[in-house]
This record gives structure tokens, C-alpha cells and sequence, in this order.
């Protein structure tokens, strides 16, 4: 699934996602890993993305849901107002790896500066 997200500069922000399978049913993610990685190119190596974030810890498991959040000091990383390259990929308990979610992410301008 293709995503765009938009997150205002420098703002502390927490994406909740829930997975279902095709049928729709939400999937067990258990013991599994969520990547959450931001780069400027897709061709970038991981450890030069503009960060990535590790979840292990999930907010309704058994439901197929988890929160992956973003500290100001995360959204202040980008240059504001680009486009930037993300995806969400999924490491479960065999291991297997599967990216549910690709997308693009923009760090708009701020209004308020104080």
C-alpha cells in the first residue's frame, strides 16, 4: 500500500497503523520487529537513512496494531518542505519480512516559531 503522510517540522507525532491480511483480518504481530525507515533516496544504504525507527513493542498485538513514534528531534532532521522516501516493513517471529506499507513523507514549514 502506497502512502503519503505530511508531519509539521520539529512536531512530536505518533503514527498508530493496524494490519489485516487480504480477507481482512488483522494480523497477529506478535514477536514480530517494525521497521519504520525515512530516506532521502530509495538506493540509500540503511544507516545513511534520515532515521529509522524500531518498534518491538506493540500496542494491541493479537490485533494487529502498533505505534511507531516520532520525537521532535526525528522531525527536525529534514530539510522542510521535501519529499522524502519511507516504508514500514515487518520482521515476524520466522523471520520472514514483508513491507505492507511504502510511501512518501513531507516535513512541512511551521507556522508558529516560539
Amino acid at each position: 500500500m502506497s502512502v503519503y503522510i505530511e508531519i509539521v517540522h520539529g512536531d512530536h507525532e505518533e503514527l498508530d497503523f493496524e494490519f489485516f491480511d487480504e480477507a481482512g483480518i488483522a494480523v497477529d504481530i506478535t514477536g514480530s520487529t517494525i521497521f519504520f525507515t525515512v530516506k532521502e533516496e530509495l538506493t540509500d544504504d540503511d544507516e545513511d537513512a534520515i532515521f529509522q525507527k524500531i518498534v518491538t513493542t506493540h500496542s494491541d498485538p493479537e490485533e494487529g496494531e502498533s505505534t511507531v513514534v516520532l520525537t521532535n528531534a526525528d522531525t527536525s532532521l529534514p530539510e522542510m518542505g521535501r519529499s522524502y522516501y519511507f516504508d514500514m516493513q515487518i520482521v515476524d517471529s520466522n523471520t520472514l519480512r514483508h513491507t505492507p506499507v511504502v510511501g512518501s513523507i513531507v516535513f512541512t514549514n511551521e507556522v508558529t516559531l516560539t
